[in-house]
């Protein structure tokens, strides 16, 4: 999966592409293409054509539009957490909490990459699900089906464990009552995750 998203990303895999190219570029079998695929659907990256074969998404074209959507994310989500409507349930956040611990116990390979980014986008999906607003809501979807194929090839273990750690401390805020103080761990959270290159 990783190999397909990183060639399409770099420009080497065409926009539609047929199973049977994949194959052959990839020496996977079938199954493993199959499943494959199916995970890309799930996470935007790979549609389904009308016919036959799939098309995948580029993600970001260039750097500036990188940075761009990130300006555009700091815009948006600490707002999110100052909402007047702002709600998140004590298991609801009990099971975000869960979730990036895990990610700190779990021992690092390069296939919990995809598990990671999905914990990742569930997580700010869930805080933007939490304000009430459908556009809110939209908008960082989108934002998380982009941002996920750029940046496949730029977590390790230590980017990982850096952003558990500050999810985590935006959970703190929030569980204590402050939200100024959650969008502001927000807010730095975003800047920070800018400068990852």
């Amino acid at each position: 999966m990783l190999r397909i998203a990183c060639e399409r990303r770099d420009g080497n895999l065409p926009e539609d592409v047929s199973e049977r190219m994949l194959r052959q570029r990839t020496g996977a079998s079938r199954t493993a293409l199959q499943e494959a695929l199916h995970h890309l659907e799930a996470v935007g990256i790979a549609t389904r054509n009308r016919g036959h074969g799939w098309r995948l998404s580029v993600g970001f074209a260039s750097e500036e539009e990188r940075v761009a959507s990130y300006r555009f994310r700091l815009m948006l989500e600490p707002a999110a957490l100052l909402e007047p409507r702002f709600s998140l349930s004590a298991d609801r956040m009990a099971a975000m909490r869960e979730s990036q611990e895990a990610t700190l116990r779990r021992q690092w390979r390069e296939e919990d990459v995809p598990r990671f980014y999905e914990s990742a986008a569930a997580f700010h999906l869930a805080l933007a699900q939490g304000c009430g607003n459908r556009f809110v809501i939209q908008a960082v979807e989108m934002q998380n089906r982009l941002r996920h194929l750029y940046r496949l090839h730029l977590l390790n273990r230590e980017r990982a464990h850096e952003a558990a750690r500050e999810h985590l401390g935006i959970l703190d805020a929030l569980e204590l009552g402050d939200r100024p103080l959650a969008a502001e761990r927000m807010r730095a959270h975003l800047q920070g995750s800018i400068a990852v290159r």
